[in-house]
């Protein structure tokens, strides 16, 4: 069964959070991979004159066998720094692969579940990389000064800033949201098997998505067990608004002349 949304497709503050921060982590990633690769190969040049020079082939899959067979870095790290300079190609050439997944179009997501290629570790893993390979060649290898760190410092310092600002403020919202949905299921659970058994979400709309006669009977039936709106729009699969402006009728019914 698509999964259901029953506010709508309008993102919610959550989600767009999440993209915000996802576009952050990409800014940084994308600057962090292109230096440490250009800044390690101008290292190992200026080192090493003989060592990968101009027109070599596969010149960065040879540039990372070097790093271990000095022993800067190891095999499996060498791997894993290749597959994040993929990570960060895709990112900038197929940037719907790391954000599709967040939609509230039900056709959408299943599309975006196939391709999504996001890495929540991606930007900690690189920022770890980045310095240890530095740091390890800081006693060995000649050291290039470049203009790149300084012309980036002030977007770095505000992307790190509203990253660690917008992580703060999705855990507190899912905190929030898991207490919501833990609220309906138990809202859920108070609904009878057999109710549950009646209920067919295509016979109780109207052609325009809104309640028909059954439909309101069936919310009336579910509200007198005390089921809230939300718990009644997944239930029956009809909007939250067209359910909610439907509760606001029957509270005033239900309340004493």
């Amino acid at each position: 069964m698509r999964q259901f949304f029953p506010k709508g497709k309008t993102l919610t503050a959550i989600e767009k959070n999440v993209l915000k921060l996802r576009l952050f982590e990409i800014g940084l990633i994308l600057f962090y991979i292109e230096d440490l690769k250009v800044s390690t190969l101008a290292s190992v040049r200026s080192t090493h004159r003989n060592i990968l020079p101009e027109g070599t082939k596969n010149i960065y899959t040879k540039l990372w066998k070097h790093l271990v067979d000095a022993g800067i870095i190891t095999e499996t790290e060498s791997e894993d720094i290749q597959k994040y300079i993929d990570y960060r190609n895709t990112s900038a050439h197929m940037i719907h692969t790391i954000t599709g997944e967040v939609t509230r179009d039900a056709s959408v997501l299943q599309l975006a579940d196939s391709q999504s290629k996001y890495k929540s570790e991606a930007l900690a893993k690189i920022i770890k990389y980045r310095t240890k390979v530095k740091e390890a060649m800081a006693s060995r290898y000649v050291i290039v000064i470049s203009f790149r760190d300084l012309l980036f410092e002030s977007a770095e310092k505000t992307y790190l800033h509203e990253i660690s600002r917008l992580e703060s403020k999705v855990r507190r919202q899912r905190l929030s949201l898991a207490a919501e949905i833990s609220e309906v299921n138990r809202q859920i659970q108070l609904v009878p098997k057999d109710l549950l058994g009646e209920i067919e979400p295509w016979s109780i709309r109207q052609a325009n998505g809104k309640l028909n006669a059954q439909g309101k009977a069936l919310c009336t039936r579910l509200f007198r067990l005390k089921l809230g709106p939300l718990a009644v729009s997944y239930l029956l699969r009809v909007s939250h608004r067209s359910v909610s402006n439907y509760f606001d009728v029957f509270s005033q019914s239900v309340l004493p002349k």
